[in-house]
C-alpha cells in the first residue's frame, strides 16, 4: 500500500509537470511568469501525455520512452514548485490519493480487464502499432486514447504494477476540485460535482458488494470508469464556465471533450458542451491553437485505428476500407 501510494503521488505530480507544458505551449503569448497551474488543469496534461503515447507509438513500443517522460515530467514539477506556480490544494490532493488507495487496496481487478483491456495496453507497451492487429483477436482493435496513456507507464517493481493506479490521478483530480481556490464556494457547478461524487460514494458504500459496481473498478487500467467521471466533469465546467466566463475553463472543457469520447466513443455527445459555448459566445476564431490541436488529437487517434483494424471507428462498418490488413479482409 506504501509503494502504491508513493508512485500514484509521483505520478500526479508527473501529470502536473506536464499540464504546466502544454499550458505554456498553449499560451505563449503571455509572459512564462504568469502561467499558473490550477486544479482543473490536470487534463492538460492528461491530453498531451496521451498525444505523445498515440503518436509515439506509431514508431516506437512505449517502453523505451517511459523512463524519460517520468523524468521530464518530474523535473518540470519540481521547478515550477519551486517557482510556486502551482495554485493547486496539494494537501487535499494528497488525502484523497491516500483515501482512493486504501479503500481499494484490496480489490481485484475487473472482469474485461483481464478480457482485453491488459493484452491491449500489453501490444502497446512492447510493440509499436501493429498493422492488422484486430486479426488475431478482434478485442484488439477497440482503440482508446487511454489504453495508450495507461501503456506509458506499464513499469513494475516486484509484485506492484504501476498500470493498475494510474486511473486514480484522474479521480483524485476531480474529487479534488471540490476544495479547488480558484473556484466559486457555493456555485451551481460545485454543488453539481459534490452531488454527483456523493451519489457515487454512498452508492458505493450501501452496495452489498465490494465497493459497488463502479468504485470496484478503480484498480482496474480500463476505460469506463474514467470516461465516466471525465464526462460528470466536463458537465462541471460546462456549468462553471457560465457561472465565471473564465477562458481557461474553455480551454479545458475543449481538451477533455476531446480526451473524453476518443477514451470511449460512447460519450461522442459530450462535444456538444463546447460548441454550443462556442456558437453561443461566437468563439470561432478565439481558440484556434486549441481547435488545432484536437483536431491533430482525433486525426492521430483515428489513424492508431486505421492501422489496428482498417476503420476509422471500430467495429462501425461505415468507416471501415479495404486493405491487405482489414479485418475479415
Amino acid at each position: 500500500m506504501i509503494i502504491s501510494f508513493i508512485s500514484l503521488l509521483f505520478l500526479t505530480f508527473v501529470i502536473i509537470g506536464y499540464s504546466y507544458i502544454f499550458k505554456l505551449l498553449l499560451n505563449n503569448d503571455r509572459p512564462t511568469q504568469e502561467i499558473a497551474i490550477f486544479n482543473l488543469d490536470f487534463i492538460y496534461g492528461l491530453f498531451l501525455l496521451s498525444l505523445i503515447s498515440i503518436i509515439a507509438n506509431f514508431f516506437i513500443p512505449l517502453q523505451k520512452i517511459t523512463y524519460p517522460i517520468l523524468l521530464i515530467g518530474i523535473s518540470v514539477f519540481i521547478y515550477i514548485f519551486i517557482k510556486k506556480r502551482i495554485k493547486i490544494n496539494l494537501i487535499s490532493l494528497v488525502l484523497i490519493i491516500f483515501f482512493l488507495i486504501f479503500i481499494s487496496h484490496t480489490q481485484g481487478v475487473g472482469y474485461d480487464t483481464q478480457l482485453y483491456h491488459l493484452q491491449i495496453i500489453k501490444l502497446n507497451t512492447i510493440y509499436k502499432s501493429i498493422f492488422g492487429i484486430a486479426n488475431l483477436e478482434g478485442r484488439y482493435g477497440m482503440n482508446s486514447s487511454w489504453h495508450s496513456l495507461i501503456s506509458l507507464f506499464n513499469i513494475s517493481y516486484k509484485e506492484f504494477k504501476l498500470l493498475y493506479i494510474v486511473n486514480f490521478t484522474v479521480f483524485s483530480f476531480i474529487i479534488n476540485e471540490i476544495f479547488s481556490c480558484n473556484s466559486k464556494k457555493n456555485g451551481k457547478s460545485k454543488f453539481f460535482l459534490v452531488i454527483s461524487l456523493v451519489f457515487i460514494f454512498v452508492y458505493s458504500y450501501f452496495h452489498p458488494f465490494g465497493n459497488g459496481t463502479i468504485l470496484n473498478n478503480l484498480g482496474s487500467p480500463e476505460v469506463d470508469i474514467v470516461a465516466s467521471f471525465l464526462f460528470i466533469f466536463g458537465i462541471y465546467l460546462f456549468i462553471n464556465f457560465y457561472e465565471e466566463e473564465n477562458y481557461n475553463t474553455i480551454l479545458v472543457l475543449i481538451l477533455s471533450s476531446v480526451l473524453i469520447f476518443t477514451i470511449k466513443i460512447n460519450y461522442l455527445a459530450i462535444l456538444f458542451l463546447p460548441i454550443w459555448i462556442i456558437i453561443n459566445k461566437n468563439f470561432y476564431k478565439t481558440f484556434l491553437s486549441i481547435y488545432l490541436v484536437s483536431f491533430f488529437f482525433g486525426i492521430s487517434w483515428l489513424f492508431k485505428s486505421f492501422i489496428a483494424t482498417g476503420c476509422l471507428i471500430f467495429p462501425l462498418s461505415i468507416t471501415c476500407f479495404k486493405t491487405s490488413w482489414s479485418l475479415s479482409h
